[in-house]
C-alpha cells in the first residue's frame, strides 16, 4: 500500500471531480462523495460515512477535510484539495521539496488577499455565507481571550499534514470542537486554535506561487480584492498595533468601536 495519499470531498453536487494532469506513482487518490454515479479514471471513489449522513453538505465536508487521522490513518501523509481544483504536476516532487520534515505535521497556503482574522470575519459578514450573528458573537469571543490582530489567515483550499503526528491530531480534535460552537469557517478557527495550543512553530507557510505549479486554483479565488474605506482604515490601524505604534488603550479602544460598526454595518 502507498504511503501518501491526495483527497478530496464532493457532496451535493456543489463541484465536479478533476482528473490529475499528472498522477503521481508515490500517490493514492481518493474521493469522498455521496454521488453513487460518480466514477473516475484516477480517483478511487469513496461514499460519505453513514454516520455523517444525517449532518447538512458543509459539516460533512470539514469533518472529511480535517479528520485524515480517523478516515485515512492507514497514510502516513495527506494533502487535501476542495472539488474546484486540479491537480497539474507530480506531488512527489512538491512534498519532497517544501513538506520533507515530518516533525511538521502542517503546511499551508496564505491568503491571497487578506493577512489578519478580523478582516475575514468581516469579509464573510459581507459575503453573507454565514449567519451574521453567530459570525459576530465569535469574533468577539477571539478579540476577548485576545487573539492578536494579524497573527496568521492561511487559505485552507489546499492542505498538507503528516496527520498521525499527535500535535495534528490535538489540533484537528479542538478545531472541529470550536467549528461545531462557533461556525464552520475554517479559516476563522484554525488560525484561533493554533494561536491557542501555542503550536506556531509545528506549522510551515509555503509560497503561493510554489504551488502554482502543482495546482489549478487561481479560479477559486472568488473574493473582492477591493476594499471599502472603512476596511482600509481598518488595515491600518491593524498595521499600526502591529509596529506597536498604538500605546494609548484609548486609541485601542476606538479602533474596537470601529470593528464592531463596521461588522453590524452588514448585520
Amino acid at each position: 500500500m502507498k504511503k501518501y495519499v491526495c483527497y478530496t470531498c464532493i457532496v451535493g453536487n456543489y463541484d465536479t471531480l478533476k482528473e490529475p494532469l499528472i498522477i503521481s506513482d508515490e500517490f493514492d487518490y481518493i474521493c469522498f462523495t455521496d454521488n453513487k454515479y460518480l466514477i473516475s479514471d484516477t480517483w478511487e471513489i469513496k461514499p460519505i460515512p453513514e454516520d455523517l449522513l444525517i449532518f447538512n453538505n458543509f459539516i460533512i465536508n470539514r469533518y472529511i477535510k480535517w479528520m485524515p487521522h480517523i478516515l485515512l490513518s492507514e497514510y502516513e501523509f495527506s494533502i487535501y484539495i476542495d472539488g474546484s481544483l486540479t491537480v497539474k504536476n507530480d506531488l512527489n516532487e512538491l512534498k519532497n521539496k517544501y513538506c520533507n520534515d515530518s516533525l511538521i505535521p502542517m503546511y499551508f497556503i496564505p491568503h491571497k488577499s487578506r493577512t489578519c482574522v478580523y478582516e475575514e470575519f468581516l469579509a464573510n459578514a459581507k459575503s453573507k455565507k454565514e449567519n451574521i450573528a453567530n459570525l459576530y458573537n465569535q469574533m468577539q469571543k477571539y478579540l476577548k481571550e485576545g487573539l492578536p490582530f494579524n497573527y496568521l489567515l492561511t487559505h485552507n483550499c489546499i492542505l498538507f499534514r503528516y496527520h498521525n503526528n499527535p500535535i495534528y491530531i490535538k489540533f484537528a480534535e479542538e478545531l472541529f470542537k470550536e467549528m461545531s460552537q462557533t461556525t464552520f469557517r475554517d479559516q476563522l478557527s484554525s488560525s484561533y486554535i493554533i494561536w491557542k495550543q501555542n503550536i506556531k512553530n509545528y506549522i510551515k507557510i509555503i509560497d503561493t506561487n510554489s504551488i502554482l505549479k502543482y495546482f489549478d486554483y487561481e479560479n477559486s479565488w472568488k473574493h473582492d480584492l477591493k476594499y471599502i474605506k472603512e476596511q482600509q482604515i481598518l488595515k491600518n490601524v491593524i498595521n499600526k498595533i502591529i509596529d506597536n505604534k498604538i500605546l494609548d488603550k484609548f486609541e485601542l479602544i476606538r479602533y474596537l468601536k470601529l470593528l464592531n460598526r463596521m461588522f453590524k454595518a452588514y448585520m
